[in-house]
């Protein structure tokens, strides 16, 4: 009878051991394997998120650009600028300034004197008042030239003497490079210097499409 109640005890106790340990699981092995218990309410860390976005800046930097100039925005030759040398913008014709012009010097010494400016084949007439500055000297006479650059086609020739005036207007389509020229007959074979007898004007030379 001993025998029997004390294996009866063993067992109860055996059981207790496992309840025990059943509860233990419940109560701490589960909750730390899906996350832990959260004192947070529903909704409450969707909130922090959202809190946080809205308090990051999502604009993007300011970037400061600088406008440049080319062959596809520009007006007058001048904003293109030469491909190389600089010449003078600024002209007067017969009293009336004209500010965005391609001026080319009179020099004795001095040949053919040109530049070349990229048109990108974007333009399709080109104008310009002709003539020479105001400031050139009386009896001076000169050849202004305007010609394809790459295949040398002459697109516009004249000489003019000081106080004549003339009109360019000249087509342009297609065309990648365009020179502008000129030509003095001061020019003295051989000379050295470069005695300034006046310049010759392009007067606000325009493009258009």
């Amino acid at each position: 009878m001993e025998d029997r109640t004390g294996k009866q005890l063993q067992l109860l106790a055996a059981w207790a051991s496992i309840i025990g340990l059943l509860i233990t699981v419940v109560l701490f092995v589960i909750p730390k394997l899906s996350g832990g218990s959260s004192s947070e309410t529903p909704g409450s860390r969707t909130a922090d998120t959202v809190s946080a976005a809205e308090t990051t800046s999502t604009t993007a930097p300011t970037i400061e650009t600088t406008t440049v100039t080319s062959a596809l925005t520009a007006t007058y030759l001048s904003d293109i600028g030469a491909v190389e040398g600089s010449p003078e913008h600024d002209g007067t014709i017969t009293g009336t300034p004209y500010p965005h012009s391609v001026v080319i010097g009179c020099y004795d010494g001095g040949d053919f004197w040109n530049y070349d400016f990229t048109l990108a084949r974007h333009w399709h007439t080109l104008t310009a008042t002709v003539a020479l500055d105001d400031s050139t000297q009386t009896g001076i006479s000169a050849k202004f030239e305007a010609s394809d650059a790459v295949s040398g086609a002459m697109l516009y020739q004249r000489t003019l003497r000081t106080g004549e005036t003339d009109q360019l207007r000249v087509n342009v389509a297609g065309l990648f490079r365009i020179r502008l020229g000129l030509t003095c007959s001061k020019y003295t074979p051989g000379r050295l210097s470069l005695t300034y007898n006046g310049a010759g004007v392009y007067g606000d030379a325009r493009l258009s499409m």
